[in-house]
């Protein structure tokens, strides 16, 4: 195994031990870490540090982010919760989507801010 793949697997198991360790569903964590892997793969280079905090941050935003989405989504859709499979693939979305996201959301909160000062 070559060093790239063995960090990519040593930070799959970090995932996986963190959300037993918090009770975040492991499964919508690796899936928001797939998919921040997805997103990076996608994006000029970075230095190492950066694209370490992209992988962590994009992990926990799916991680915390994906019960609520899917418990509002399932409201709206009348459906009183969403089939199980939904979860991973809302994590795998939501990791890919968090660099992007995250930015617009504090930009969000920044203008609601400024114009609640006004």
């Amino acid at each position: 195994m070559d060093s790239g793949t063995t960090s990519v697997l040593a930070a799959a198991t970090g995932v996986t031990l963190f959300g037993v360790v918090t009770g975040l569903s492991y499964e919508v964590l690796l899936a928001g870490f797939f998919g921040a892997i997805v997103w990076l793969t996608y994006q000029e280079a970075m230095p190492w540090g950066k694209r370490v905090w992209t992988l962590i941050s994009s992990t926990l935003t799916a991680g915390y982010a994906t019960p609520l989405l899917l418990g509002v989504l399932a409201k709206w859709m009348e459906m009183g919760k969403m089939p199980a499979g939904g979860a991973p693939l809302a994590g795998f979305l939501i990791g890919l989507g968090a660099q992007v996201g995250i930015p617009v959301f504090l930009s969000w909160i920044k203008r609601r801010g400024n114009a609640q000062d006004a």
